[in-house]
Protein backbone atom coordinates (compact mmCIF):
# COMPACT_ATOMS: atom_id res chain seq x y z
CA UNK A 1 0.00 0.00 0.00
CA UNK A 2 0.91 3.32 -0.88
CA UNK A 3 2.41 5.51 1.82
CA UNK A 4 1.32 8.92 0.88
CA UNK A 5 -2.00 8.88 -1.78
CA UNK A 6 -2.32 12.66 -1.33
CA UNK A 7 -3.19 13.62 -4.67
CA UNK A 8 -1.36 16.65 -6.33
CA UNK A 9 -3.21 18.37 -9.48
CA UNK A 10 -1.07 17.90 -12.07
CA UNK A 11 -2.51 18.97 -15.39
CA UNK A 12 -5.72 19.86 -17.64
CA UNK A 13 -5.48 18.41 -21.03
CA UNK A 14 -7.66 19.50 -24.01
CA UNK A 15 -8.17 17.70 -26.85
CA UNK A 16 -7.70 20.32 -30.09
CA UNK A 17 -7.09 19.98 -33.91
CA UNK A 18 -3.64 21.83 -34.32
CA UNK A 19 -1.69 21.69 -30.88
CA UNK A 20 0.91 24.47 -32.24
CA UNK A 21 -1.73 26.40 -33.44
CA UNK A 22 -4.08 26.13 -29.75
CA UNK A 23 -0.53 26.88 -27.76
CA UNK A 24 0.48 30.00 -29.82
CA UNK A 25 -3.32 30.98 -29.87
CA UNK A 26 -3.24 30.95 -25.81
CA UNK A 27 0.20 32.01 -25.78
CA UNK A 28 -1.27 35.52 -27.52
CA UNK A 29 -4.79 35.84 -26.52
CA UNK A 30 -4.24 34.83 -22.69
CA UNK A 31 -0.65 35.96 -22.25
CA UNK A 32 0.17 32.12 -21.27
CA UNK A 33 4.11 31.17 -21.24
CA UNK A 34 4.73 28.46 -23.19
CA UNK A 35 6.39 25.35 -21.36
CA UNK A 36 6.40 22.91 -24.01
CA UNK A 37 5.89 22.00 -27.47
CA UNK A 38 7.04 18.59 -28.49
CA UNK A 39 8.73 18.47 -32.00
CA UNK A 40 5.77 16.18 -33.34
CA UNK A 41 3.81 19.07 -32.43
CA UNK A 42 1.45 16.03 -30.39
CA UNK A 43 1.89 17.41 -26.72
CA UNK A 44 2.28 21.12 -26.02
CA UNK A 45 2.20 23.02 -22.43
CA UNK A 46 1.16 26.50 -21.17
CA UNK A 47 1.94 27.56 -17.49
CA UNK A 48 -0.90 29.67 -15.54
CA UNK A 49 1.01 29.88 -12.56
CA UNK A 50 1.56 26.67 -10.74
CA UNK A 51 -1.14 24.64 -13.13
CA UNK A 52 -0.44 23.21 -16.26
CA UNK A 53 -3.01 23.87 -19.48
CA UNK A 54 -2.00 20.70 -21.69
CA UNK A 55 -2.96 20.33 -25.25
CA UNK A 56 -2.93 17.23 -27.49
CA UNK A 57 -4.41 16.21 -30.61
CA UNK A 58 -8.09 15.31 -30.90
CA UNK A 59 -7.62 12.26 -32.56
CA UNK A 60 -4.92 9.49 -31.90
CA UNK A 61 -3.95 6.16 -31.68
CA UNK A 62 -2.62 6.06 -27.81
CA UNK A 63 -5.36 7.50 -26.49
CA UNK A 64 -8.54 6.64 -28.75
CA UNK A 65 -6.94 2.62 -28.72
CA UNK A 66 -7.28 3.06 -24.54
CA UNK A 67 -9.54 5.05 -23.28
CA UNK A 68 -12.06 5.65 -26.81
CA UNK A 69 -12.28 8.56 -29.21
CA UNK A 70 -12.95 12.36 -27.90
CA UNK A 71 -16.74 13.37 -28.94
CA UNK A 72 -16.12 16.40 -30.65
CA UNK A 73 -18.18 19.73 -30.10
CA UNK A 74 -20.70 19.67 -33.14
CA UNK A 75 -22.42 23.18 -32.92
CA UNK A 76 -21.27 26.54 -31.28
CA UNK A 77 -24.83 26.81 -29.58
CA UNK A 78 -23.83 24.13 -26.80
CA UNK A 79 -21.31 24.20 -24.07
CA UNK A 80 -18.84 22.07 -23.82
CA UNK A 81 -18.20 20.27 -20.11
CA UNK A 82 -15.11 22.38 -19.52
CA UNK A 83 -14.38 26.02 -19.06
CA UNK A 84 -11.42 27.58 -18.31
CA UNK A 85 -11.09 30.25 -16.20
CA UNK A 86 -8.52 33.08 -15.96
CA UNK A 87 -8.36 35.54 -13.37
CA UNK A 88 -7.44 38.87 -14.33
CA UNK A 89 -7.02 42.40 -12.41
CA UNK A 90 -8.28 44.42 -15.97
CA UNK A 91 -11.23 42.27 -17.53
CA UNK A 92 -11.71 44.69 -19.99
CA UNK A 93 -8.00 44.22 -21.39
CA UNK A 94 -7.65 40.91 -21.05
CA UNK A 95 -11.32 40.40 -23.19
CA UNK A 96 -10.61 42.88 -25.91
CA UNK A 97 -6.52 41.38 -25.79
CA UNK A 98 -7.92 38.05 -25.89
CA UNK A 99 -10.27 39.22 -29.09
CA UNK A 100 -7.56 40.95 -30.99
CA UNK A 101 -5.66 37.72 -30.85
CA UNK A 102 -8.44 35.27 -32.69
CA UNK A 103 -11.04 34.84 -29.86
CA UNK A 104 -14.44 34.39 -30.68
CA UNK A 105 -16.11 37.23 -28.98
CA UNK A 106 -19.14 35.46 -26.76
CA UNK A 107 -20.21 38.38 -23.86
CA UNK A 108 -18.51 41.11 -23.10
CA UNK A 109 -17.36 41.88 -19.78
CA UNK A 110 -20.16 43.30 -16.92
CA UNK A 111 -20.82 43.21 -13.36
CA UNK A 112 -22.59 40.38 -11.92
CA UNK A 113 -24.66 40.17 -9.37
CA UNK A 114 -22.30 37.88 -7.62
CA UNK A 115 -19.80 40.21 -7.67
CA UNK A 116 -17.48 39.51 -10.51
CA UNK A 117 -16.67 41.05 -13.34
CA UNK A 118 -17.17 38.23 -16.13
CA UNK A 119 -16.23 38.22 -20.09
CA UNK A 120 -16.57 35.27 -22.19
CA UNK A 121 -14.25 34.17 -25.39
CA UNK A 122 -14.03 30.62 -27.34
CA UNK A 123 -10.96 30.06 -28.68
CA UNK A 124 -9.72 28.86 -31.69
CA UNK A 125 -11.15 25.49 -31.22
CA UNK A 126 -14.84 26.73 -30.71
CA UNK A 127 -15.08 23.81 -28.04
CA UNK A 128 -13.53 25.81 -24.49
CA UNK A 129 -15.39 28.93 -23.46
CA UNK A 130 -13.24 30.63 -21.30
CA UNK A 131 -14.13 33.00 -18.49
CA UNK A 132 -12.69 36.18 -17.26
CA UNK A 133 -12.82 37.02 -13.97
CA UNK A 134 -11.73 39.76 -11.90
CA UNK A 135 -9.00 39.06 -9.61
CA UNK A 136 -9.52 40.56 -6.41
CA UNK A 137 -12.88 38.53 -6.50
CA UNK A 138 -11.24 35.59 -6.96
CA UNK A 139 -8.64 36.16 -4.31
CA UNK A 140 -11.87 36.91 -1.97
CA UNK A 141 -13.71 33.47 -3.17
CA UNK A 142 -10.79 31.08 -2.31
CA UNK A 143 -9.99 33.08 1.42
CA UNK A 144 -13.86 32.48 2.47
CA UNK A 145 -13.84 29.40 1.08
CA UNK A 146 -11.96 25.97 2.39
CA UNK A 147 -10.18 25.12 0.15
CA UNK A 148 -7.44 21.66 -0.12
CA UNK A 149 -6.50 21.88 -3.06
CA UNK A 150 -4.91 24.34 -6.26
CA UNK A 151 -8.23 23.87 -8.35
CA UNK A 152 -11.47 24.55 -6.98
CA UNK A 153 -15.12 25.51 -8.18
CA UNK A 154 -16.23 28.96 -8.93
CA UNK A 155 -19.67 28.84 -8.64
CA UNK A 156 -21.14 26.67 -11.18
CA UNK A 157 -18.50 25.74 -13.43
CA UNK A 158 -16.98 22.47 -13.78
CA UNK A 159 -13.70 23.12 -13.53
CA UNK A 160 -11.53 26.39 -12.79
CA UNK A 161 -7.69 26.91 -13.65
CA UNK A 162 -6.33 29.51 -11.48
CA UNK A 163 -3.49 32.26 -11.69
CA UNK A 164 -0.20 32.56 -9.79
CA UNK A 165 -1.18 34.84 -7.53
CA UNK A 166 -4.14 32.67 -6.36
CA UNK A 167 -2.12 30.00 -5.67
CA UNK A 168 0.24 32.09 -3.81
CA UNK A 169 -2.80 33.51 -1.72
CA UNK A 170 -3.67 29.80 -1.71
CA UNK A 171 -0.63 28.74 -0.27
CA UNK A 172 -0.24 31.47 2.36
CA UNK A 173 -3.66 30.33 3.80
CA UNK A 174 -3.12 26.75 4.00
CA UNK A 175 0.61 27.88 5.97
CA UNK A 176 -1.57 29.89 8.68
CA UNK A 177 -3.50 27.08 8.81
CA UNK A 178 -1.37 24.86 9.60
CA UNK A 179 0.70 27.35 12.25
CA UNK A 180 -2.93 27.96 13.86
CA UNK A 181 -3.78 24.27 14.00
CA UNK A 182 0.04 23.42 16.45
Amino acid sequence: MASNMNPAYAYTVVYVKDVAKSVDFYKKAFGASIRMLDGSHRWGELESGQTTIAFTPVHQHETDDITGEVQEQKSKSRRNQLEICFAYADVDAAYKRAVENGADAVCKPEEKEWGQKVGYVRDNDGIVEVNIHRREMCNRMALNAKVSSYAFPILNLEFAITNYELVQTLNRLMRFRRKVRT
